[in-house]
């Protein structure tokens, strides 16, 4: 797999991730817990947005969750995923992280965005330097 760091044992660190995130990829309804998981990341975005004054129609988390629950299929991966699976720079400064700083900007709670965010960080530019 282009851009891994690092194998052992066989086993290289995308084969790692996929096993970690859910058989090669994180559709919303792969499990109870990681459509929870979607539904209150996009809560929490959706509350920063609105506190910074942005003009969201009624009802948009619902909405976004429903497509992503109900339209994507199950072998779907974000773009996010995918670019950590092929130890690609991550986009995650400016979603999940964006989320974090304003949120904080705002007074705004956004644990789950921050646990992504700090989770991700090391990967931003792609796969760390293995020791």
């Amino acid at each position: 797999m282009p851009g891994t760091a690092k194998v052992e044992n066989g086993v290289d660190n995308g084969e790692r991730l996929e096993k970690v995130f859910g058989a090669g990829h994180f559709a919303p309804g792969v499990t109870p817990e990681s459509k929870d998981l979607m539904v209150r990341l996009v809560q929490q975005a959706v509350a920063v947005a609105q506190r910074v004054g942005a003009n969201l129609p009624p009802g948009l988390s619902d909405q976004l969750i429903e497509i992503a629950s109900d339209q994507l299929p199950p072998t779907h991966r974000t773009s996010m995923f995918a670019d950590l699976l092929e130890g690609k720079r991550l986009e995650v400064e400016s979603l999940n992280g964006t989320v974090v700083r304003l949120g904080r900007e705002q007074g705004v709670n956004t644990p789950l965005n921050f646990a992504v965010y700090a989770a991700l960080k090391p990967y931003v530019d792609g796969p760390p330097a293995m020791p």
